[in-house]
């Protein structure tokens, strides 16, 4: 499950220089994700070190989901 302008698509439509400051002060680890961040999952979900995993929705949003209520 991908977070906060995580995917090109989501930061093409943030035009607004405010977008970025905004969601990185209320994203648990200060920042807004990045494609980069995607694959580096995807690396490890593909690896032989991921053989285990299965069944499992990895958050990719930075603790954003461990919120509650969210901001």
């Amino acid at each position: 499950a991908l977070g906060i302008g995580a995917t090109l698509n989501q930061r093409n439509l943030a035009d607004d220089p405010a977008y970025e400051p905004h969601w990185a002060g209320v994203i648990p680890t200060g920042r807004v994700g990045l494609p980069a961040d995607v694959a580096a999952a995807v690396m490890f979900l593909v690896s032989s070190a991921a053989s285990m995993v299965n069944s499992h929705t990895l958050m990719l949003d930075g603790g954003w989901t461990t919120l509650s209520p969210v901001p």
